[in-house]
């Protein structure tokens, strides 16, 4: 089984199992107690539907940036202590990159 990352439309970031959860929980982590209604709302299919895979497509330009928020400062985290999932943190900022959403 895998995981993935929906970030819009036909743009979907796949994972190994092992590499999806270990992203995804890294990222979770970094949200902001404040706003934790958004990573709510895009976790949702993972932790109420019980399917393996986050949803950014429903995110609002906002809600968004709080996403590439929260997985810039575990990407920073996470690069100060390299391991074998830098290349999952690479690909997945360069879609977000990529996304109108992310310079809006």
């Amino acid at each position: 089984m895998a995981g993935s990352i929906i970030i819009a439309q036909n743009v979907i970031l796949g994972f190994n199992t092992v590499a999806f959860h270990y992203i995804v929980e890294k990222i979770r982590s970094h949200f902001d107690e404040n706003r934790k209604f958004v990573m709510e709302r895009i976790y949702e299919p993972l932790d109420e539907g019980g399917m393996t895979f986050i949803d950014i497509s429903v995110a609002s330009t906002d809600e968004f940036r709080e996403f590439c928020g929260a997985t810039a400062r575990c990407r920073s985290e996470c690069n100060a202590n390299p391991t074998a999932y830098d290349v999952w943190w690479d690909r997945l900022w360069e879609m977000l990159s990529e996304d109108s959403r992310f310079y809006a």
